[in-house]
C-alpha cells in the first residue's frame, strides 16, 4: 500500500465528553488542540425529510457549515489551513484520519465527509482531502500489490426475493469468484473448508441496523417492539449492523458479530459492503456497525455505505475503486477516484475504516498485564469418515457469556436433537502495552493439530484486546479412516506454549449411524496460565458412542463452480448454486407443496364427512365417534405436511401433532347451533378451534427447535376465523358437500402456508 508522505496526514483524535467535543490534532509539523459544542442529533433532523442518501444541496451545505466548524476549530483549524495550503501548492491531497475510541458512538455517526471549506467547496468530494475513519485498534496497513492481479476477488452476491431486485454489474477485474444466491452457509463452506486465498470480499445486496434481542440474540426488523422469537420488548436492544443473505429465496439476516467472526479466519485484507447503512453505527459502542466489526475481525481495511445508494452508483463506484487500486495500489487514492466518479450522486456515502499501527509514543511505556480469560473450545463428538466438520476456539472476558446451544449448533452446523455440554473456567493472559495508545493487546498464535484427521489450515492468530471480545478461531477438519480422531489446540504467546487443549472425535465407517442420544457437541473451557503454561484443568472424555441410528454430521454443502473466466458479470438469476442444508428452520419441500398436499386432504376429508351426513337417515349429523376418526385422517395429513417441510420429524412428535388436529376438528362441531349463530360466535369457534390445534402444533414445532411458536399458532387461528366468515357465504351458494370441501381445504391451505413459511424465515 503506497502511502502518501506523511507531511500531508492530519490526525485528528475525537471525544465527547459531557457535551464537549475534544478533538486532538497531531501532524508532522506540530500539534493541536480545540473545544467546541459537541454536535447533536438535531443537526441531522434536516436528513429525515428526504429519502436516505437522496439528500438535496440545501441540506447537505449547512450540515457540512457545522460539521467543519466543531472538528476544525480554533489552533486545529490554523494547523489545517496550513496544510491545504501546501497541498494545493503540490496539487496533493490532505489525508486527515478521523480516530474514535470504541465508545464514541454519537461521533461515528455524523457523515464527517461533508466537511466544507470557507469558500464553500467539499473538501473530500472535491478530491482536496482524503478522510478515513480509524478505530483505535492497532495493526498494520494492508499491501495492495501484484498479487491482486493474480489472486480472486470473492463476490457475494445476495437478493432476497423480498427485499426487492438489484443489478449488478462488471467489476472489470480479471480474477472474480462469484458466489449467486449466496447463503451463509454457502459463504461458510468457501471461506471455512475450501479455504480459497482470496485478497477481498465484496458483498452485493441489502444491509441494514437491526434490533439484536438481548434475550435469544436474535434480529428483528427495525420497527419491532417485541422480539420475533421471545416476545421479550425490544426498547433496551442493541441496534446491529446486518446483511441480508439468502435462505432458499427468502431473507437471512446476519448479524455483524457473525459475519465478522467468517472473516476473521480468512486472512482478507480488503471488505467492500455494497450494501445500504453497512457503514453506519447504531449500538452502544462502534464495534457494533458493520464496517467497524470487520475491522475487529482482522480485516484491516473495510468500505461500506452510511445511507442507500442506488443500483448504478454501486456499480460505477465499484468498477472505478478496482480500476484505481490496481493502477496505484493505493485503497485511499482509490476511494478517492471512486468518489469523484460521480459527484452528482450520494458522494458522501461511501466510508473507508482502515486499521493502522501507531507511532512509537515518547512517553514512558505501560507494564505488561495480567487479566482473566476463558478459553472455550467446541468440537462435534462423532463424524463420518471423509466428511468435513467444524470446530472452534474462543479466547473470552470471565463476563462475558458462553455461547447457547443453539449458537454453537448453528456456527458447526450441528443438526438439532443433539445435546451441547459446557464447561466454564479462567485464565490468566498476558497483554503487552501497544506503542503510542492507552490500551494493551495480547497476540496469541492458536494452532491446531489432528491425528486421525486432515485440517484444512491449522493456525490462526488472535488478537486480544484489554476491553473487548475478539470473535473465534474456527477450523475445518476432514475426518480420517473410521476409528478415533485426535484433536489438539495449542495456544502460544511470545514463543512459549500458554495452553492445550484435546477433544476426541469418534470417527465412524460412511454410510453407518450414531444414536442421537449419545451424541453431543463436547464444548470445554480451559484454564490458561499465561505466567507458567501450565494447564490446570483438563477437557472433559467424551462418552462411548453406542449403536448408530442417525448420520452426523451432514457433509457440508459442496462449493459452487466459479464462473468463467471470460465472463466477469454477474449471471442472470438461477435456482441456488449451494442448496442450503436441511436444519430446523430450513424446509425440504417446496414451498407450496406441503400447502397444496393439506389443503387438497382436507377438502377430500371435508367432502366425505358432508357426503356421510347427507346420506345419514333424517339428515342426522354424523356421529362422535366418525367425528375423532375423521378428525385423525385429519391431524394425519396436517403432520406429514409439516413432515414434508422438515424431514427430522420422529414418530412421536407427528402422532402428537395428530392427536391435536383430531381434538380441533371434533370440537368444532360441538359449537354449531351454540355461538356460531351470530358473527361473533363463529369468530369465537375459529379461535377456539384453532389455537386448540395450533398451540399443540406449535409445542411440537417448537420441541423441534422451530422458532416462531406464537406466530404459529396465530397462524391456524387466523386459518379457522377466516374460514368461519366466509362459511355462511359458502353455504348459499355452493351444494352441501362442495361448501365442506371448500371450508376444510381453505383452513388447512392457509394455516400450512403461513406456517411452513414461519418455518422457514422464523
Amino acid at each position: 500500500m503506497a502511502f502518501q508522505s506523511s507531511s500531508n496526514v492530519l490526525t485528528l483524535q475525537l471525544t465527547a465528553r459531557d457535551g464537549t467535543l475534544q478533538v486532538r490534532a497531531t501532524a508532522d509539523r506540530g500539534e493541536a488542540r480545540a473545544e467546541t459544542a459537541a454536535p447533536t442529533a438535531e443537526l441531522l433532523t434536516p436528513l429525515t425529510r428526504y429519502e436516505p442518501g437522496d439528500f438535496p444541496e440545501a441540506v447537505v451545505a449547512p450540515l457540512g457549515d457545522a460539521l467543519t466548524r466543531r472538528l476544525l476549530a480554533g489552533d486545529v483549524r490554523k494547523l489545517a489551513a496550513d496544510l491545504l495550503g501546501d497541498a494545493r501548492a503540490a496539487k496533493v491531497p490532505v489525508r486527515i484520519e478521523l480516530r474514535f475510541d470504541p465508545d464514541q458512538v454519537e461521533l461515528a455517526q455524523f457523515p464527517w465527509e461533508m466537511i466544507r471549506s470557507e469558500q464553500g467547496e467539499y473538501l473530500v468530494r472535491d478530491g482536496l482531502v482524503d478522510l478515513t475513519r480509524y478505530i483505535s485498534y492497532p495493526q498494520p496497513p494492508p499491501v495492495f500489490d501484484a498479487t491482486i492481479n493474480e489472486q480472486p476477488l470473492l463476490r457475494v452476491v445476495a437478493a432476497p426475493s423480498t427485499l426487492g431486485v438489484l443489478e449488478f454489474g462488471d467489476l472489470g477485474l480479471q480474477h472474480v469468484e462469484t458466489l449467486p444466491h449466496a447463503s451463509f452457509a454457502a459463504l461458510t463452506n468457501k471461506l471455512l473448508v475450501e479455504r480459497t486465498v482470496l485478497w477481498g470480499l465484496q458483498f452485493d445486496g441489502h444491509g441494514g441496523v437491526l434490533p439484536q434481542c438481548g434475550h435469544c440474540d436474535v434480529l428483528s426488523l427495525p420497527t419491532s417492539r417485541f422480539c420475533r422469537m421471545c416476545g421479550k420488548p425490544l426498547g433496551e436492544a442493541e441496534q446491529v449492523g446486518a446483511l441480508a443473505f439468502e435462505r432458499q429465496g427468502m431473507v437471512d439476516w446476519v448479524a455483524a458479530g457473525e459475519f465478522g467472526s467468517l472473516l476473521y479466519n480468512a486472512h482478507i485484507r480488503l471488505a467492500v459492503l455494497l450494501a445500504c447503512e453497512s457503514a453506519r453505527i447504531g449500538g452502544r459502542t462502534v464495534w457494533s456497525g458493520l464496517a467497524p466489526k470487520l475491522l475487529l475481525a482482522g480485516v484491516p481495511a473495510v468500505l461500506g455505505m452510511q445511507y442507500p445508494v442506488y443500483d448504478d452508483y454501486a456499480n460505477l463506484f465499484a468498477r472505478t475503486f478496482y480500476a484505481s487500486l490496481l493502477r496505484t495500489g493505493d485503497v485511499v487514492a482509490a476511494m478517492r477516484a471512486a468518489r469523484r466518479a460521480d459527484v452528482r450522486e450520494a458522494w458522501y456515502s461511501p466510508v473507508l475504516y482502515l486499521r493502522r499501527r501507531a507511532a512509537p509514543s515518547v512517553a514512558e511505556p505501560a507494564l505488561p498485564a495480567f487479566q482473566q480469560r476463558a478459553v472455550d473450545t467446541a468440537a462435534p463428538e462423532a463424524a463420518e469418515a471423509g466428511s468435513t466438520f467444524l470446530v472452534r476456539l474462543w479466547i473470552r472476558r470471565p463476563g462475558t457469556p458462553q455461547r447457547s446451544e443453539a449458537q454453537l449448533r448453528a456456527e458447526l452446523d450441528v443438526p438439532e436433537g443433539i445435546a451441547v455440554r459446557t464447561k466454564e473456567d479462567v485464565a490468566e493472559v498476558k497483554f503487552a502495552p501497544v506503542p503510542g495508545r492507552a490500551l494493551r493487546r495480547g497476540e496469541v498464535d492458536v494452532r491446531l493439530d489432528a491425528i486421525g484427521g486432515d485440517v484444512q489450515r491449522g493456525e490462526i492468530t488472535l488478537f486480544v484486546d484489554e476491553h473487548l471480545d475478539a470473535p473465534p478461531a474456527i477450523f475445518a477438519v476432514r475426518a480420517a479412516a473410521p476409528g478415533r480422531a485426535r484433536l489438539l489446540f495449542n495456544l502460544m504467546q511470545d514463543g512459549g506454549q500458554i495452553a492445550s487443549v484435546v477433544h476426541h472425535v469418534t470417527v465412524y465407517a460412511t454410510g453407518a449411524t450414531v444414536p442421537v442420544a449419545s451424541t453431543r457437541v463436547t464444548v470445554a473451557s480451559h484454564l490458561v496460565q499465561a505466567t507458567t503454561g501450565d494447564p490446570v484443568s483438563t477437557v472433559p472424555t467424551p462418552a462411548p458412542v453406542e449403536a448408530p441410528t442417525q448420520p452426523y454430521p451432514r457433509p457440508l454443502p459442496p462449493a459452487p463452480a466459479p464462473p468463467a473466466p471470460a465472463s466477469r458479470t454477474y449471471p442472470a438469476p438461477q435456482a441456488p448454486a449451494v442448496p442450503p442444508p436441511v436444519s430446523a428452520a430450513r424446509g425440504g419441500a417446496s414451498g407450496w407443496t406441503a400447502p397444496a398436499f393439506a389443503a387438497g386432504g382436507w377438502a377430500g376429508t371435508g367432502a366425505f364427512k358432508a357426503l356421510l351426513g347427507a346420506t345419514a337417515a333424517d339428515g342426522a349429523p354424523v356421529s362422535r365417534l366418525t367425528d375423532l376418526l375423521l378428525g385423525l385422517v385429519a391431524g394425519l395429513i396436517i403432520a406429514w405436511s409439516l413432515r414434508r417441510s422438515d424431514p427430522r420429524f420422529r414418530a412421536g412428535q407427528v402422532a402428537l401433532i395428530a392427536v391435536g388436529w383430531t381434538l380441533a376438528w371434533a370440537a368444532l362441531p360441538l359449537f354449531a347451533g351454540v355461538i356460531e349463530s351470530t358473527t361473533t360466535g363463529r369468530i369465537a369457534a375459529g379461535v377456539a378451534s384453532g389455537a386448540l390445534g395450533g398451540v399443540i402444533t406449535a409445542a411440537v414445532l417448537g420441541s423441534a427447535g422451530h422458532r416462531g411458536m406464537a406466530s404459529i399458532a396465530g397462524s391456524w387461528v387466523f386459518a379457522f376465523v377466516l374460514a368461519q366468515l366466509m362459511a355462511p357465504a359458502l353455504g348459499a351458494g355452493l351444494p352441501p358437500i362442495l361448501s365442506s370441501a371448500v371450508f376444510w381445504g381453505l383452513i388447512a391451505g392457509i394455516g400450512t402456508a403461513l406456517t411452513t413459511r414461519v418455518m422457514r424465515d422464523a
